[in-house]
């Protein structure tokens, strides 16, 4: 069960990069601090309030690319679910199939290439949201103020995406080393189990005869032989 598993194993990496996704788009996308005498407010904006156009600039640029953001996480975490279910015994149609075998100079599957797209568009609205933060931010004196930093959704967000796609990119090697590992294990335990039978233990070879040396005359035996004599 783990080799299928572990066969599908970008295909769970996309399946949890499109739910992360869509759960930490309600997150906050920036955050306004205001203060009027001393009064201080904070007011968060989540990232799926701050997709709107007409706001600013910035804020209409990083709702183009949450918009992709969104996209690219539902298709990731259908194609995650899919795989998921054909292993427990879904038949996929043909153009299905077709879909899954795209490849991009047969390194990059479709999965990657989403993955990746995912990251550059989470890159860009993250320095989008971060611009306009900058922009809202206004101090007059220290009691009255106004503000803004980027939130934890979109750098998270990003953070997830590189990780994910650093995953995907060198997959093969992280699959290799669990069922490497697996197998070592299983070697192990083989080698300690197993008994070698009588029969097959070869037969100690005998002890060869071997003239023994005479201990060399040195002034100490040939004295201690003269008494023994007498």
């Amino acid at each position: 069960m783990k080799k299928r598993v572990l066969g599908i194993f970008n295909y769970l990496l996309s399946a949890f990069l499109g739910f992360w996704a869509l759960a930490f788009m309600a997150s906050s996308a920036f955050i306004i601090k205001t203060a009027f005498w001393g009064i201080e407010n904070t007011a968060r904006v989540e990232m799926y309030d701050s997709i709107r156009f007409g706001v600013s600039a910035a804020v209409s640029a990083a709702a183009v690319f949450q918009f992709f953001m969104i996209l690219i996480a539902i298709v990731l975490l259908a194609l995650g679910l899919v795989q998921i279910m054909k292993l427990h015994g879904l038949r996929l149609p043909a153009f299905v199939e077709k879909v899954y075998a795209l490849r991009v100079a047969k390194k990059f599957d479709l999965v990657i290439l989403l993955a990746f797209a995912f990251t550059f568009f989470s890159l860009l609205a993250m320095i989008c949201l971060a611009a306009h933060s900058g922009q809202i931010t206004a101090i007059t004196n220290a009691t009255n103020y106004t503000r803004g930093r980027i939130g934890f959704g979109p750098v998270w967000l990003f953070l997830s995406g590189a990780a994910v796609s650093a995953a995907l990119l060198f997959s093969d090697k992280v699959v290799a080393f669990l069922n490497k590992d697996k197998k070592a294990a299983k070697t192990a335990k083989k080698d300690e189990e197993e008994e070698i039978p009588l029969a097959d233990i070869p037969p100690a070879e005998p002890i060869k005869e071997h003239d023994v040396t005479e201990p060399e005359v040195s002034a100490y035996t040939a004295h201690h032989d003269s008494e023994v004599k007498e």
